[in-house]
């Protein structure tokens, strides 16, 4: 009985004993309960391959969290690849890389998504530079191939559907006793696609064609006209720039000075032919070049 109520007494100083031999950092963990510690959740492509909309809302979920994880960024991006957001992909691979530089995968993510976006050049960029940060990746130098090969026919197809140079746009002349007619050979000209400027010896235009270019017409003229009495058409295939002659004579040019002393006038009493080789035939049947005026 006695021993019994000694080993009662001895027990919590036993107890209190033990607890002074251990570490201070021991007694510590003893009353107090630690907190366990957050894990980084990993998302690896066989997850988001199994379910990518649900992937797409965890790792949405995870990112407002850890907005600077750049693996995250860089999933996300795969996972916007399968549901064929690609722009949305090429954002968040952009991210990635951004955020870690070294990261090839988000190059290779940057790569796909501006492939299927049709960015080849862009895509090839990707490529190139997440394989010099990974050489012994050998998808970057199949994507890279790939990207030539389209980049090579997209060439192809530009040159063979150029559109040809349109032909130079050309001007002619022709005159009657009274006026002088400027003809610009050119096609489908808007209503509003004519201005002019009318002076005496001069006739300037801007002609605005149906290929969306100008053309620009300016002639110094040979003798003066009457600015008042000048207009112009716009026809289907041409526009026509009508000027009044200052005087009823004979243009020898269109442009240039004029010279008084070899100026002729119209006679009214002419045709616009002075003259005509016919064949006279005589009773003997045989034919002599005659001259004959009107």
């Amino acid at each position: 009985m006695l021993t019994g109520l000694l080993l009662w007494l001895l027990l919590p100083l036993s107890r209190f004993h033990i607890l002074l031999e251990l570490p201070c950092h021991s007694r510590n963990t003893v009353h107090i309960r630690s907190k366990p510690m957050a894990t980084k959740r990993s998302f690896p492509d066989s997850f988001i391959d199994e379910d990518p909309q649900k992937a797409l809302e965890e790792l949405n979920e995870a990112l407002q969290g850890d907005s600077d994880n750049a693996e995250c960024f860089c999933q996300r991006a795969y996972v916007h690849i399968l549901l064929k957001n690609y722009s949305c992909a090429v954002d968040d691979a952009k991210k990635a890389h951004l955020l870690k530089p070294s990261l090839p995968l988000a190059f290779m993510r940057t790569g796909i998504a501006e492939y299927h976006l049709n960015h080849f050049e862009s895509a090839h960029a990707a490529f190139t530079q997440g394989h010099q940060l990974d050489v012994s990746e050998k998808s970057f130098e199949i994507w890279i191939e790939r990207c030539e090969e389209m980049m090579e026919e997209q060439t192809q197809i530009g040159s063979g559907n150029r559109t040809p140079a349109a032909p130079p746009v050309k001007h002619d002349w022709y005159q009657t006793d009274s006026q002088v007619i400027v003809t610009v050979m050119a096609k489908h000209v808007p209503k509003d696609g004519v201005c002019v400027n009318f002076m005496e010896k001069e006739l300037s235009a801007t002609i605005q064609l149906a290929s969306g270019e100008n053309y620009n017409l300016n002639l110094h003229l040979l003798h003066p006209t009457v600015t008042q009495q000048s207009n112009f058409k716009i026809l289907t295939t041409k526009v026509e720039f009508k000027m009044k002659k200052a005087d009823a004579i004979r243009w020898e040019k269109l442009e240039g000075e004029g010279q008084e002393s070899n100026i002729k006038h119209f006679n009214p009493n002419q045709y616009r032919l002075l003259c005509l080789s016919v064949l006279h035939w005589n009773e003997s049947g045989q034919s002599s070049p005659a001259r004959v005026f009107h």
